[in-house]
């Protein structure tokens, strides 16, 4: 036989697809001697050890003959002498939707929350019906149930963060509302709202996000000047005109803070098929 050839495998499959049922029988291996090795019969138990080590020798090696011949002793075995050892179908099952559940968890605790737009107090930055994503560490690690874990950034002038309003921070966790708001001073600055005019520390700013849904005439009262508190933040929506905000409510603490509002995913008018093309990946600044 010439030595370029390979020979056909016993069990009559490809080298890839022989390769592919090893690394998928391995871990099943693996979790028998680990969960009920001391309970085995002695002769079951050296022969699963063996399977394992040959089946491991031969993903590493280059001998196809044996890795060949150790995956088909492997296979039979399992479905024979181990098979009441073997997880179930339903058991793999639950065990991927309680991982994927765990991830997801994890995620929005930790990570990344999705928040929909159900008012028009940021227009027109973002407009009713615009789905975003907020980043829960841009400011630091946020304990889910209050409080920080660790912190590296501070939030500045101009940020779009989502937070808990402090009417409702002594309410239950899951009573609580979140707003999205956009920085307009912090800690130990003096601010003040005169004739649609920001003030920070007595001297004028400039406001590219303030929109006035109304005229003059309508105009909400003047705010101010207060002294933002440290560790408080004083947040206005940018339809100036038509924004529940610190000038009703008062200053948010850090304590209260989410996320930072980073990109809109998704956005719709009126019905969730009339979507807004090109509003969809924008960057929120």
């Amino acid at each position: 036989m010439d030595a370029d050839v390979q020979q056909a495998a016993p069990i009559g499959l490809s080298p890839r697809e022989v390769r592919r049922g090893a690394k998928e029988i391995l871990p099943e291996l693996r979790f028998i001697l680990r969960r009920y090795g001391k309970t085995l019969a002695p002769p079951l138990r050296d022969k699963l050890a063996s399977l394992q080590q040959r089946l491991a020798a031969g993903l590493s090696g280059s001998d196809w003959e044996a890795l060949s011949r150790a995956y088909d002793e492997a296979a039979d075995c399992l479905e024979n002498e181990a098979a009441p050892f073997r997880k179930s179908g339903f058991r793999e099952t639950v065990e991927v939707l309680g991982l994927a559940l765990v991830l997801a968890l994890f995620t929005r605790a930790f990570l990344i929350q999705a928040f929909k737009i159900p008012s028009g107090s940021m227009i027109p930055t973002l407009l009713v019906g615009d789905y975003l994503l907020v980043s829960k560490l841009s400011y630091g690690i946020k304990n889910p149930f209050g409080g920080w874990v660790a912190r590296w950034a501070e939030p500045e002038r101009g940020d779009v963060i989502v937070f808990i309003t402090p009417e409702d921070k002594d309410l239950p966790f899951l009573d609580r509302r979140d707003f999205i708001k956009r920085v307009i001073a912090v800690g130990r600055e003096t601010v003040e709202f005169k004739n649609r005019t920001i003030f920070i520390n007595g001297e004028a700013i400039e406001d590219p996000w303030g929109h006035y849904s109304s005229g003059p005439a309508f105009d909400r009262a003047d705010y101010g000047p207060v002294v933002v508190p440290e560790g408080m933040l004083f947040m206005m929506g940018d339809n100036r005109n038509d924004s529940l905000d610190s000038r009703v409510w008062g200053f948010v603490p850090m304590d209260m803070v989410v996320g930072k509002a980073k990109i809109l995913y998704f956005s719709f008018e009126n019905h969730p098929w009339s979507i807004r093309w090109g509003r969809l990946g924008r960057i929120i600044n």
